[in-house]
């Protein structure tokens, strides 16, 4: 591949995992689905706990899209999410081959009666490997290895703190500025 074709492959890359997050987080399931592979395979490791020395959440490894989808879902249908990923290091591997690190960091409200109840950060890696079929790249393997998360009660913020922001959110979706 010449430089130029590496670094198209690498910004193509680089929207495909910020696709991912954006879908994620605005629970477009189906513009998710799109971003693995087939029969692309999913993994989440978690940091243990100081003080029992277990995991503090469930780790586990599916394979398939269908089998990721509803993983990702069972997590992800009734919170509120916001996902941030950094610093991409990608590497091409070939025409159809690539592989990559990227930081993330998240924040997951837990909600009940449709109010949050409790936040959780996380902090960690996704260690990908990414194919290109069809002039497409999609994510064939994914690990998330979490360096840290941590979960407390959440309580709304004071009115007069919102509302510093200047901005409303009407029901469109569209920001706009007061």
């Amino acid at each position: 591949m010449t430089d130029i074709e590496k670094l198209l492959a690498i910004e193509a890359i680089k929207q495909l995992k910020a696709r991912y997050f954006r879908c994620m987080d605005t629970k477009d399931f189906d513009g998710l689905a799109e971003t693995f592979a087939p029969d692309a395979c999913f993994s989440a490791r978690s940091p243990k706990s100081r003080a029992t020395g277990t995991a503090r959440l469930a780790d586990f490894t599916v394979t398939g899209r269908k089998d990721i989808m509803e993983k990702i879902m069972g997590r992800v249908l009734t919170a509120e999410i916001m996902h941030h990923g950094h610093m991409p290091e990608i590497e091409i591997l070939s025409h159809a081959e690539a592989r990559g690190v990227v930081a993330m960091e998240s924040s997951h409200w837990v909600m009940a009666e449709g109010r949050a109840t409790a936040i959780v950060r996380s902090f960690g890696y996704y260690y990908d490997t990414y194919t290109c079929a069809q002039g497409r790249w999609q994510v064939q393997t994914s690990e998330l290895v979490l360096i840290r998360a941590d979960s407390q009660p959440w309580h709304e913020p004071a009115p007069a703190a919102a509302d510093r922001t200047g901005f409303e959110v009407p029901a469109d979706g569209s920001i706009r500025a007061d």
